[in-house]
């Protein structure tokens, strides 16, 4: 069980209190951190014991309560929750009665009467669980009737104030204002190696060695909520619910983060914003080179912004310092909405994810994922395919890439960004021969197509199978379009289509065009390449154009010798 600690701490500090005073608590911690739940165990530690069930009964406001900007109103909300607790009509209708009192003092008093006397019956004392008292008492309720608020809790023994506040506001901590030393400040602090460990095995049911639990402590920043999230998909591998699940929860963020954000001084938020585009751990001399301000002045701002907490060195790589943001959700928060690349934020996600796993475990991740993304609509797949190009990209998977990029659908290849030297080389001859090698016949792939019209993989196969019957290439060109409808980056179905419409010579521009677009779609594939410079020098005869492409072949390839060897041809026949 995680936040004992704070739990027993809390509950100790109630069994303190005496019969003439009441020592009123506030959490404090960023969203995520667990202190709705903190407050609902407290509560329900109340309900169930013995001990404190007999002289305590808890009375639970809403998380968010816009309805209170007075103290009246604030004790009126109180009696609305004791009628919705116990169900009683009694307090019901004396709710239904207050809320339509007009003039402020005289609702005051006649609500706080109503819970005194709902006290005194049952003969207990009232602890009011509050959620974000930081927007309540900060913001809602003016500094006039605060004062009022804060004579009744200092002189009322039979109510106790369970808060809870996202962080410190002016009036805890300005000396002239009513809150100031009102509350018993309990800081929420992330939760540590072994708490993050509890966790995670009550989600996944996995017990990790203490060199893999610690890197997610790190990343998750001790976040409760975050971890849950992270665990939640190391359970389904579903990456379409993470990105959902991360994408609500920066949704929930967004203001609290902003609000920290406004409040850093010009130069320290440029600086924090440029190490948040970072992601990983940077130097002072790189945040000072993208921020454009100097190293001394950035190293400054830097040990500032480490004093406010906003960010941490991180474990040395060298004599040099590196430093991260310490909230590691706000990194995530930053790239998914500051920034808004996709790619930005998919290199976030793997890399929390990568330290779940282990050597093949990766490799059945990948194919995981890759098998989802073939279930998605195109153009709801981006992030899976950026997901698996920068899976393929990490050092710790070298070893591995071609068994991951072989676990790959091949109807999600030619989507992929991949290095040039494990591409799979599937041009659309050998594409054609593969398929009229398959043991299917051409009427078992109609009826596949017949029965799944929207499969990528069969309309491809189909348009190959039917492509040689010339009483039928309208028909192959009408599947092969339909593929591009379905999934318009897909290099290999472009291909495909250039391939069918160089059968015609009047469509060889079209044939150009499709072939052209998929060297676009996947630069690194160089059979594609042979086929585009092959098509112009052989089909159109254009040997400068040819040359062109070969050139660009060159660079898409970083010169692999096959581009030179082809480059040197291309000369030669340009030369005869």
């Amino acid at each position: 069980m995680v936040r004992q600690k704070d739990l027993e701490h809390i509950v100790e500090l109630i069994r303190e209190n005496g019969q003439n005073n009441c020592q009123h608590i506030l959490f404090v911690a960023p969203r995520g951190f667990g202190k709705t739940t903190l407050a609902l165990r407290v509560a329900s530690e109340i309900r169930k014991s013995k001990e404190f069930s007999e002289n305590w009964y808890p009375v639970v406001f809403s998380e968010e309560s816009y309805e209170i900007c007075t103290p009246g109103e604030f004790w009126l909300e109180a009696i609305f929750h004791i009628g919705k607790q116990t169900q009683d009509m009694r307090w019901q209708n004396v709710y239904e009665e207050l809320r339509t009192e007009s003039k402020e003092d005289r609702l005051r008093d006649r609500a706080l009467a109503q819970l005194m006397d709902f006290a005194d019956e049952r003969n207990v004392r009232l602890m009011l669980v509050v959620e974000n008292m930081n927007m309540l008492l900060g913001q809602q309720i003016s500094s006039d009737d605060a004062w009022k608020l804060r004579h009744t809790l200092m002189s009322e023994p039979r109510i106790m104030v369970l808060g809870t506040a996202t962080s410190r506001f002016d009036q805890l901590d300005n000396s002239e204002n009513a809150l100031f030393e009102l509350f018993k400040i309990n800081k929420l602090e992330p939760l540590n190696t072994d708490e993050c460990q509890i966790l995670w095995e009550s989600i996944t049911g996995q017990q990790l060695s203490w060199n893999r639990i610690r890197p997610i402590g790190i990343l998750t920043g001790g976040s409760p909520r975050l971890l849950v999230i992270i665990s939640g998909f190391i359970v389904k591998n579903s990456l379409k619910e993470l990105m959902e699940n991360l994408t609500g929860l920066v949704d929930e963020h967004t203001e609290y983060f902003k609000s920290h954000l406004d409040r850093l001084p010009p130069q320290e938020r440029k600086v924090f914003v440029t190490l948040a585009d970072t992601w990983n751990p940077a130097t002072a001399s790189v945040i000072a080179k993208y921020s454009r301000i100097s190293v001394n002045s950035v190293s400054s701002n830097l040990q500032r912004l480490i004093s406010r907490g906003a960010v941490v060195v991180a474990p040395e790589k060298s004599r040099k310092k590196w430093y991260q943001v310490a909230e590691r959700m706000y990194n995530i928060y930053h790239l998914l909405r500051r920034r808004g690349e996709a790619a930005n934020r998919v290199r976030a996600v793997v890399d929390f994810i990568i330290y779940f796993y282990i050597d093949d475990d990766l490799v059945k991740l990948t194919r995981t994922v890759a098998e989802e993304a073939c279930s998605l609509e195109p153009k709801i797949r981006e992030d899976h395919c950026r997901f698996i190009e920068e899976i393929i990209k990490i050092p710790k998977v070298l070893k591995f890439r071609e068994k991951i990029i072989d676990s790959i659908p091949e109807q999600l290849i030619g989507s992929l960004k991949l290095p040039h030297d494990l591409i799979k080389q599937m041009g659309a001859e050998e594409a054609k021969e593969k398929i009229s090698a398959n043991e299917l016949t051409e009427g078992e792939i109609e009826t596949g197509t017949l029965k799944e019209p929207n499969n990528l993989s069969a309309l491809l196969q189909l348009s190959l199978k039917i492509i040689e019957n010339p009483n039928r290439i309208e028909e192959a060109e009408k599947a092969c379009r339909k593929a591009i409808e379905l999934d318009p980056k897909y290099a290999f179905a472009w291909i495909c289509l250039g391939y069918l419409l160089s059968k015609k010579p009047e469509r060889f521009d079209e044939a150009e065009n499709a072939i052209e677009r998929a060297t676009e779609l996947a630069p690194s594939n160089l059979l594609i390449w042979e086929y585009l410079i092959d098509f112009q020098f052989s089909f159109l005869k254009n040997p400068e154009k040819a040359l062109t492409a070969g050139n660009e072949y060159l660079k898409a390839s970083m010169r692999s010798g096959q581009s030179l060897n082809r480059l040197a041809w291309l000369v030669f026949k340009n030369d005869c």
